[in-house]
C-alpha cells in the first residue's frame, strides 16, 4: 500500500485525530499543525491540536494558532495521531502520553534524520 493510500485509509477510519508537532515549536511546526488540522477538519474530523510547549507569541497571528492546546490541558488518549515536523517520536515530548497504546500514527516530516516511526 502506498503512503497516499495508507493516509486515505487513516482519514477514512478516524473520527477524532490528535495533531502534534515538536516541543518548542517554530514556524514550521506551528504552520504544519494548523494546515493538517484544517485539512482534517474539512474532512469532518474532530481535531485536537496539542504541543508540550506554548505557541510562541510571534505565531499567534496565524489563523487557528490559539486553538493549539498544551498537552497538560488535554485529557484522554487518541487512537489516531498525526505528528508533523518530528523526525523522531521523542520530539513529540510529553504529548506521547495522549497516544493510545495501539495508536495509528501518521508521521509527516521533511528532515533527513526522520527515523520513520
Amino acid at each position: 500500500m502506498s503512503s497516499r493510500d495508507a493516509f486515505q485509509l487513516f482519514i477514512k477510519e478516524s473520527e477524532r485525530v490528535l495533531i502534534v508537532s515538536h516541543y518548542n515549536p517554530d514556524g514550521d511546526a506551528v504552520s504544519s499543525t494548523l494546515a493538517i488540522g484544517r485539512i482534517l477538519h474539512q474532512y469532518g474530523k474532530k481535531v485536537t491540536m496539542v504541543n508540550e510547549s506554548k505557541v510562541p507569541n510571534r505565531f499567534l497571528y496565524l489563523e487557528g494558532a490559539s486553538e493549539i492546546r498544551l498537552s497538560e490541558e488535554t485529557q484522554g488518549t487518541y487512537a489516531h495521531v498525526v505528528t508533523v515536523d518530528c523526525a523522531d517520536l521523542a520530539r513529540a515530548g510529553n504529548c506521547r502520553s495522549l497516544f493510545s497504546e495501539d495508536a495509528k500514527i501518521v508521521n509527516i516530516d521533511h528532515h533527513k534524520t526522520n527515523n520513520h516511526f
